[in-house]
């Protein structure tokens, strides 16, 4: 069979990856439009063990009819010398199919700058893919915020396909809203700020139809929640509530979650465990309170600590918790930051896990940068106190201010991102790798009793398994 389109996609990582959305939800989009669409998973994984298998895969499956072929980079991290090499092989054995990227990530900017791609599809693209089909003259960035807008996510199909290699039981990202009616000034995500519409919340129904239809044919009870704020309202939740309640089965999952939401709704804290809440990522970004307020986590340090407290109290030994925090925040000294910092590693936070990093900024735009996302502090950064200096790697931007610079910052985010891990195990190999490996640890056959105990250490082996097996359903089947 030859396919309109073939998607690549894919996690790099040790172990078995974990499902991400974007090419999965284009292609469910397509597939309504009546185009045949493949996607592959663990891109990198079968470039490095199986390219010869790959080439012959692709001349088996282009045919007159495939339109393109896409490639998913937003969580490519290393050298893309393999994925050169296999888009060149694309590009001269089938002169008449476009190559298009979607995504992005580290390796995205690269590979825009490569002649053999045809167009970037940036940011959330149902509606702008269709410009790679139906218009001609296409630019190569193909950008139009509008169209994020004007998708009918609302009455959005199930994301996966019977066709699409899932393994039973696999943990399966479900998307439940689009966009973020909040304003973090270091964010530069589509639709921030949206007004709170019914148009960017999943129907019941739609929920419905995509929970039960994963459980019936794969076998999924775990999932990864993908909303910018899962905990938006409460009237959201208790809606995702009922969806899963309709399907009559016991499910759990990740989420973005707000803390300030959580003191303001305390109600919800009940609601989502018993929801199935098991793992949650709160943006805290920092402990000092000017800082927080100036990017607008305005709820402060004691407020803040004391409402984690009553979602570890409420949600028991089995809720893994994790804080996200930005080192050199306006405002934020190197002193002020060691001193919350030190709360963090000796406990007083209640948090399961923290991830600690520098603020990033980057340069609002440059010759030649139609790619580059940005946010409010890239805009107007010295508007915030901030004197952006030297550009490192076209991805950040060094910058000093008043009181901090970014490279004492990012030594004091791994500094102590280090004493935590020492102290605290971060439930995987290594201590390294972010929320993802819990999701791959479920995918091993882990319990979630075992993850949060930490008995997961032959997660490789397990994942290689996996990794081949994936290989196997896709080239043999």
């Amino acid at each position: 069979m030859t396919y309109d389109m073939i998607l690549f996609t894919g996690i790099e990582g040790p172990d078995f990856p974990f499902k991400t959305a974007g090419s999965y939800k284009i292609a469910s989009f397509l597939r309504q439009q009546g185009y045949s669409v493949k996607v592959i998973d663990c891109l990198i994984y079968l470039l490095g063990n199986n390219f010869d298998d790959m080439v012959d895969y692709i001349d088996e499956h282009i045919g007159k009819n495939t339109k393109f072929i896409g490639f998913g980079t937003t969580f490519l991290g290393t050298d893309t010398d393999l994925l050169d090499k296999f888009m060149e092989r694309i590009y001269f054995n089938h002169p008449h199919v476009k190559i298009v990227l979607g995504g992005f990530g580290r390796k995205t900017p690269k590979l825009i700058q490569n002649e053999k791609v045809d167009h970037w599809v940036k940011g959330l693209s149902e509606n702008n893919i269709l410009k790679v089909l139906n218009e001609k003259d296409v630019p190569k960035v193909v950008y139009d915020p509008t169209h994020a807008a004007s998708f009918n996510f609302r009455e959005s199909v199930p994301m996966f396909s019977k066709e699409d290699n899932i393994t039973y039981g696999e943990v399966l990202p479900i998307e439940i809203s689009r966009g973020c009616r909040f304003k973090c000034k270091f964010c530069s995500f589509d639709l921030l700020g949206r007004k709170p519409s019914d148009d960017y919340l999943r129907s019941e129904d739609s929920m419905y139809n995509e929970l039960k239809y994963n459980y019936e044919h794969f076998g999924t009870t775990q999932y990864q929640f993908l909303c910018d704020t899962f905990n938006e309202t409460p009237e959201k939740l208790l809606s995702v509530k009922k969806a899963m309640e309709r399907v009559g089965i016991d499910f759990n999952f990740w989420a973005y979650i707000r803390v300030d939401l959580l003191h303001a709704f305390p109600e919800q804290i009940s609601i989502l465990r018993d929801m199935g809440v098991r793992n949650v990522f709160f943006g805290i970004e920092s402990l000092h309170d000017p800082s927080s307020k100036a990017v607008g986590k305005g709820l402060g340090r004691e407020k803040t600590i004391k409402t984690i407290k009553k979602v570890k109290e409420s949600w028991g030994k089995d809720s893994l918790v994790t804080g996200s925090f930005i080192v050199g925040l306006p405002h934020e000294t190197e002193d002020t930051a060691k001193e919350w910092l030190e709360m963090i590693i000796n406990g007083e936070t209640y948090l399961d896990k923290a991830t600690i990093g520098a603020l990033r900024l980057r340069p609002a735009q440059l010759p030649g940068d139609a790619w580059r996302f940005t946010s409010v502090f890239d805009r107007n950064a010295k508007a915030y106190g901030y004197k952006t200096g030297q550009i490192v790697d076209r991805k950040n931007m060094e910058w000093v201010n008043d009181n901090f610079n970014y490279e004492s910052a990012l030594k004091l985010a791994r500094l102590y991102f280090n004493k935590f891990v020492e102290r605290y195990p971060i439930r995987d190999e290594g201590g390294n790798g972010g929320e993802g490996r819990y999701l791959s640890m479920l995918n091993c056959g882990y319990s979630w009793r075992e993850i949060v105990d930490n008995k997961t250490k032959d997660l490789g082996e397990r994942g290689l398994k996996l990794y081949e097996k994936y290989a196997d359903d896709v080239f043999l089947n």
